[in-house]
């Protein structure tokens, strides 16, 4: 689990295990950018196939990252326009996406721990 996330980064449950080999063969029909799959359909799509009921989105997104992880589906990267299976130029492009992201992340890291770790640095905002 993530601090300050736990509720939507909680072990995956055995019911939300059930779900995944609808979401395999849901997404597994999106290849390419253009076929993306949204979450919204996807959860649409698992409540009418599963008859599971709803499911929330960021605990598709868990078990996507599951997926991912696991390698129950290969490729599988995302854009705003949902998740797709991509082709070797596309996956190039998702990678570089989350590198800049990794990188985005390190920054912010590293400039919340130098504005507290000074214990003489006065809390200031700039308008």
């Amino acid at each position: 689990m993530i601090t300050n996330f736990e509720r939507q980064t909680e072990k995956v449950t055995d019911a939300e295990k059930a779900l995944i080999p609808y979401i395999v063969d849901i997404v597994s029909r999106s290849t390419g950018k253009e076929k993306a799959i949204t979450n919204d359909k996807i959860r649409k799509k698992i409540e009418f196939q599963a008859g599971k009921g709803a499911i929330k989105d960021f605990r598709l997104r868990v078990l996507i990252h599951h997926i991912r992880c696991r390698g129950y589906i290969e490729r599988l990267c995302s854009s705003s326009k949902g998740y797709y299976i991509g082709t070797k130029d596309e996956c190039e492009t998702y990678i570089k996406s989350l590198e800049e992201r990794i990188e985005s992340i390190k920054h912010l890291h590293q400039a919340l721990k130098k504005q507290t770790q000074d214990p003489k640095r006065q809390l200031s905002i700039a308008i």
